[in-house]
Order: C-alpha cells, then structure tokens, then sequence
C-alpha cells in the first residue's frame, strides 16, 4: 500500500534589492517534504522544479529533516514535483 506525502513550507527567498524590478534576477526556493496527515519528514525523497514552457528541469534530493533548496532561479512560471519510493507523486499545490 502506498503512502501519501506532500511538499510544505515553501519559501520563496529574493536575491535582488526590496522592490527592485529587474529581469536578471534570481530568487531560491526552500521547503520540506513531509508524510501526510503527520509532522514526519521525509528523506531521501527526489525533488524537481520544471520550468513550464522550458526545457529541461533542476533535481535535488531531501536532507535526513526532509528540507531541499532550489537556489538562483530565474523568473518564471514553475512547477514543483516529488518522488519517493513507497508513496505516491506529489505536486505543490495539488
């Protein structure tokens, strides 16, 4: 039987100046990967972000307290995935 788990706290973290507009521009994404219904966070669990209307797609792998950081994106529209063995996919805001 397979698990459900979701993507949380995310934070989107700024590189730019405070109410700067500028095109150049690259920002971080931060959260955890949790099981849910539980506080129990999730290692191990593969995280991707894909850029929608873009090739390609940045990867990265939870920490043993289920943190990941996605950091130096350039301005976009984006979506968020998860994988882990034994639980179902999961996407933000699914």
């Amino acid at each position: 039987m397979k698990k459900i788990f979701a993507i949380v706290l995310l934070t989107l973290l700024s590189h730019g100046a405070p109410g700067q507009q500028d095109s150049t521009a690259t920002a971080g994404i931060e959260g955890t990967v949790v099981r849910v219904g539980t506080n129990e966070v999730l290692s191990k669990a593969s995280v991707e972000l894909v850029r929608v209307g873009a090739p390609g797609s940045l990867t990265t792998t939870t920490e043993s307290d289920g943190r990941f950081y996605f950091p130096n994106i350039p301005p976009g529209t984006y979506r968020l995935l998860s994988r882990r063995d034994g639980y179902w996919n999961a996407e933000f805001g699914q």
